[in-house]
């Protein structure tokens, strides 16, 4: 069973009571010497570790090995594979999965030690740039605080900065699997949107879809706001089902799909022109409150296509890796 961490108070009582333990030196309002850092350091560190571990034991490498690579014991090692995995609140926890999963991918491809030191130092930077960090930190009224902002981005940090940053960052993470068996003729596009959406010019996509050349999937121009038409209006409609929707991808259809959708507890809605309509409108009619995929048979001239949707683009990718490890395993069986 997992253990939720949401906030600075569950935090804070997770970790020692310095107040209980030298009353005589804690102030009524003190002042913990304990930067954004160190919530990286002290909380998503340690659980980073033991997801990758417990990905490198999935992929088959000894304790001994495994403990070589992160540079810990192999005791270390034992105890994350025995750990209670930790859960976080969106998006950091999407941030935390996205990170074990290059990190354990980049560990098998036997990359040098610096690209996992840029990873792990980039996204620490993001988080805390983009305040996605803050519900953690022991900064006293970390809404109000701007330190993080102000330091890694200055005034040029926006939300649709932030938008942009994480399509292209879940294109490459997908793009590094092989996503064949899941592109439809039509071709694959990622739309995602900010807090407050309301129209196209809220949504960013990449223009003229995805591609996918020398076996990855990529882009020949940046994701941009207002480009993709047709997806911003499904994601949108889908939006007035659930507002925690942000993201949405299209995807290859085919009836096996559902026994993986199925396995992997990821809700399917089905999408019946006769009663719900065409999309994009028909989406909010056939999409299901907690669903997070929406499947078009297709029709005359319309081919089939399954929607992921998500709490935010790097979930979406999340969901992507298992429905292929799924559907790989039984593509041996």
């Amino acid at each position: 069973m997992p253990y939720y961490i949401n906030n600075t108070h569950e935090l804070k009582t997770r970790n020692h009571n310095i107040r209980d333990k030298y009353p005589v030196f804690i102030s009524e309002n003190p002042v913990y010497m304990r930067p954004p850092c160190s919530v990286m350091n002290d909380t998503l560190l340690p659980e980073i570790r033991s997801r990758v571990s417990r990905r490198l034991d999935y992929a088959g490498l000894s304790q001994y090995q495994i403990a070589e690579s992160l540079g810990v014991t192999q005791t270390m090692v034992s105890k994350y594979l025995k750990k209670r995995p930790l859960r976080f609140s969106e998006p950091i926890e999407s941030h935390v999965e996205t990170l074990a999963m290059e990190i354990a991918n980049s560990i098998l491809k036997g990359e040098e030690e610096a690209s996992r030191v840029k990873l792990l130092c980039s996204q620490c930077m993001e988080l805390r740039a983009t305040k996605a960090l803050c519900p953690l930190c022991p900064v006293s009224n970390p809404r109000e605080c701007r330190v993080c902002v102000d330091l890694l981005t200055g005034e040029r940090f926006t939300e649709k900065d932030q938008v942009v940053s994480e399509i292209k960052r879940a294109i490459e993470i997908i793009g590094k699997l092989d996503i064949t068996p899941l592109i439809p003729e039509v071709r694959p596009n990622i739309a995602m949107c900010t807090e407050k959406a309301e129209s196209a010019v809220d949504v960013a996509a990449v223009p003229g879809r995805l591609i996918y050349l020398d076996g990855t999937l990529k882009y020949l121009s940046s994701p941009r706001f207002g480009v993709s038409r047709h997806l911003s209006r499904v994601l949108l409609s889908a939006r007035k089902v659930d507002p925690t929707i942000k993201a949405v991808m299209n995807l290859k259809w085919w009836d096996d799909l559902y026994t993986v959708l199925e396995e992997e507890e990821i809700a399917v809605s089905l999408l019946n022109r006769s009663v719900h309509g065409d999309l994009p409108e028909g989406c909010e009619r056939a999409l299901k409150k907690g669903s997070r995929a929406l499947v078009d048979p297709g029709g005359f001239g319309i081919e089939p296509a399954l929607y992921i949707f998500g709490e935010g683009a790097l979930k979406i990718a999340l969901v992507i890796e298992r429905i292929l490890k799924k559907v790989k395993r039984k593509e041996v069986n």
